[in-house]
C-alpha cells in the first residue's frame, strides 16, 4: 500500500508498508528501496517531507531521516531516528516541511486525539492541539493544508489562516490543497471534489456509482443494474447503482428515503419484458421493487410473505439470489430457511415452494438460483 508520494526534481518517494520505494519519474523505473527499520528490516512509512537537505519519514516506529547526500541510503545505518519528539519508538501519522518548521502529527495516548507538534532542533512543542482528529497534515504552493474531522484548512508562510471550508462534504474528507489560483480543493469521501473559491462552494464528480462495493449485476436490455452490497457489507445502506444511456443513477437512502433501513441491495433482477422494472434482494431485509427508478414496495416479514431465520425476526431475511424465467416469474432464494425458494408470477401473485425434504433449513446455506430449459 502507498500512503504518501514526495517529489524531489525527477525522483518520486513512494512511502509504503515496507519502506520508501524511490521511482525515477522520466525513465519509469524503480530504482531503490529503503528499508530502514531496526537492522534493516521492513518499516510503515506513513508520510515523507524534505528540508532541502534531509528526507524526513514518519512511520509507525518513530521518525527517521536520512542525508539526501547520503552515499548509500539503501543501508539503513544511514538513517537515524530522532529523539527530540514526545515518544521516540511511535506511530507518526503525518509529517510537512513549511517555512522552515519541521510539524508532525500523532494520537497522544493519553486523550486518543491527535496532537500536531512543531519540532526543533533539541527539543518540541505542541502547535495545534484541541480535541481533533487530523485526517491530512501538509503542504502544497506554499500553503501549509490541514484536514480536520469536519474541515479544511490554509495556511500562508506566517501561519496565518486564509482558507476555511466546513461543509456536509468535508466530513471524514482525507485529502485538501490549494492550487495556483489559491482555490482550495478537498478529497470527499463519498462526493469527489469539492471546489471552494471566495467563500463558495462546488461539488465536483464524475458521473459513476456512489460506492466502489459491488453485488450481484445483470443486465438487459441495455440496462445495467449493480447490487451495491453483498454479504460481508449486509449492515451498509450503500444501495444500487443502474447504467442507462450512458450515464449511472443511485438509489439508495440518500436518494430515496424509502430505503432508510433497507440495508444491503445485493441482488438484483431485471423484468425481461419491462427494463424499468427491477427488484433488489436484501440479504436481511427483503426485497424492494422499482418501477421507472422509483421505490414501488419492499416485502418483507410483515407482509406474511417472506419468512425469516427461524428464531429472528426484522432483518433475517437472507435473499441469496433471483433469476427470471421465459415466463417472466421471478424465482428466488433465501438462506437458512426450511422452505427457501419463493416465485412471483409474471402476474404478480407469490408462491412459497414446500419441497417436503428436511434439507432445508437453519443448517443449510443457500448461495443462489439459476433458471435454465431443462
Amino acid at each position: 500500500q502507498i500512503y504518501n508520494i514526495l517529489v524531489i526534481e525527477d525522483i518520486a518517494y513512494l512511502a509504503t508498508g515496507f519502506g520508501i520505494v524511490v521511482l525515477d519519474i522520466n525513465r519509469k523505473e524503480i530504482k531503490d528501496t529503503y528499508q530502514f527499520g531496526e537492522s534493516g528490516s521492513q518499516i510503515t512509512v506513513n508520510d515523507l517531507t524534505f528540508d532541502g537537505e534531509y528526507i524526513f519519514a514518519a512511520t509507525n516506529q518513530g521518525i527517521y531521516k536520512a542525508s539526501i547526500n547520503s552515499p548509500n541510503l539503501v543501508d539503513y545505518n544511514y538513517w537515524s531516528r530522532i529523539t527530540n519528539v514526545p515518544i521516540v519508538d511511535f506511530k507518526y501519522s503525518f509529517i510537512t516541511y513549511f517555512s522552515n518548521m519541521l510539524l508532525a502529527c500523532y494520537e497522544n495516548p493519553a486523550d486518543s486525539f491527535d496532537v500536531i507538534i512543531s519540532i526543533g532542533d533539541n527539543s518540541w512543542e505542541n502547535w495545534k492541539s484541541a480535541n481533533e482528529y487530523y485526517y491530512y497534515l501538509g503542504s502544497h504552493n506554499n500553503k501549509l493544508i490541514i484536514v480536520d474531522l469536519y474541515k479544511a484548512m490554509a495556511y500562508d508562510t506566517q501561519f496565518n489562516r486564509i482558507q476555511y471550508v466546513q461543509h456536509p462534504s468535508t466530513y471524514l474528507a482525507k485529502h485538501a490543497l490549494v492550487d495556483k489560483d489559491n482555490i482550495l480543493w478537498v478529497a470527499t469521501l463519498s462526493d469527489g471534489l469539492l471546489k471552494s473559491e471566495s467563500g463558495n462552494t462546488e461539488n465536483i464528480a464524475p458521473n459513476g456509482p456512489a460506492y466502489k462495493d459491488v453485488g450481484s449485476l445483470t443486465c438487459e436490455s441495455g440496462h445495467l443494474w449493480v447490487g451495491g452490497g453483498n454479504e460481508a457489507t449486509q449492515w451498509s445502506n450503500l444501495g444500487a447503482y443502474a447504467f442507462i444511456d450512458e450515464k449511472w443513477e443511485n438509489y439508495n437512502k440518500e436518494l430515496n428515503p424509502e430505503l432508510e433501513g433497507f440495508y444491503n441491495i445485493s441482488e438484483v433482477a431485471i423484468d425481461p419484458s419491462d427494463p424499468e422494472h427491477v427488484y433488489g434482494g436484501s440479504i436481511g431485509y427483503g426485497i424492494v421493487e422499482f418501477n421507472s427508478g422509483e421505490v414501488q414496495e419492499i416485502y418483507d416479514e410483515e407482509d406474511g410473505i417472506l419468512e425469516p431465520i427461524e428464531g429472528y425476526g426484522h432483518g433475517y431475511i437472507r435473499v441469496m439470489g433471483m433469476d427470471y424465467d421465459e415466463n417472466r416469474d421471478l424465482w428466488i432464494t433465501l438462506n437458512l430457511v426450511e422452505n427457501p425458494v419463493y416465485v412471483i408470477r409474471s402476474g404478480g401473485e407469490w408462491e412459497n415452494l414446500d419441497f417436503n425434504s428436511n434439507i432445508f433449513g437453519i443448517n443449510t446455506r443457500i448461495t443462489g438460483i439459476l433458471v435454465s430449459s431443462f
